[in-house]
């Protein structure tokens, strides 16, 4: 009866149950810190990762390799659309990549202090995930060097002047970094990554971006192995052999 990777596996009569200790991910062997479980790739979670990484939060990068443990994690109930990235901290099981953002902007009080900063907050980092996903549906293209091509003539426009427009101090939102500006580097930074130089026409987004990575929690995390290899055509076979 047992489960690969995530499990209480039954034993015995009247229901009990054991803790299964083989499986990695039960409560039995799980790190007391929080634990981010995704693909070994940026991807959605990246999102996440910027903002814990501003955070300072000392987390845990889990992997899914094989489809039988995306299928057990499932089977436990902890992902309430079957779907990840899965954040688990604080007695919580949390999915949805904004849901994600938003639960570190309030744990960690990255989100402003007056209801026009939140929502602000809120509207850059709804903004900028569009942005980062479209920059991270790139490799899943037959011509990811036309995609990207593609995008240079609304798409950076559009964002990266929206961006700028917001600069009116050394922040997105505040006087200091919000989950805003995390969202929003973690969007740029996979921009330079497959469109370098693209900041070149937006001095003020190269400065905050410049500010941005020295801010020291981000710099932590940057140089830290939280930090992933941009997505490549090893990581889509990887998670279209998971899902």
């Amino acid at each position: 009866n047992h489960l690969p990777e995530l499990c209480f596996a039954p034993y015995g009569g009247r229901g009990r149950r054991r803790r299964c200790l083989r499986c990695r991910c039960c409560p039995a062997s799980m790190s007391t810190k929080p634990v981010l479980t995704y693909f070994e790739g940026r991807g959605l979670a990246d999102l996440g990762r910027f903002c814990l990484g501003l955070a300072g939060v000392d987390y845990e990068d889990r992997f899914l390799k094989e489809r039988e443990e995306f299928v057990a994690l499932i089977e436990t109930g902890v992902l309430m659309f079957d779907q990840l990235p899965l954040l688990q901290m604080d007695g919580l099981n949390i999915i949805q990549s904004g849901a994600l953002v938003r639960f570190v902007g309030r744990r960690f009080d990255l989100e402003g202090k007056t209801l026009e900063e939140k929502t602000k907050c809120d509207m850059i980092c709804a903004g900028a995930s569009d942005f980062y996903s479209a920059l991270n549906r790139g490799q899943f293209q037959s011509d990811t060097a036309q995609y990207f091509e593609s995008l240079k003539a609304k798409t950076l426009p559009r964002y990266l002047g929206a961006l700028q427009k917001q600069l009116a101090g050394p922040f997105l939102v505040a006087s200091t970094p919000t989950i805003a500006d995390a969202v929003a580097l973690c969007a740029i930074e996979s921009l330079e990554d497959y469109i370098p130089g693209s900041l070149a026409a937006y001095p003020k987004l190269t400065e905050w971006r410049k500010a941005m990575r020295e801010v020291p929690n981000m710099a932590a995390f940057l140089a830290s192995p939280h930090r992933l290899r941009k997505n490549d055509d090893a990581y889509v076979a990887e998670v279209a052999k998971v899902l």
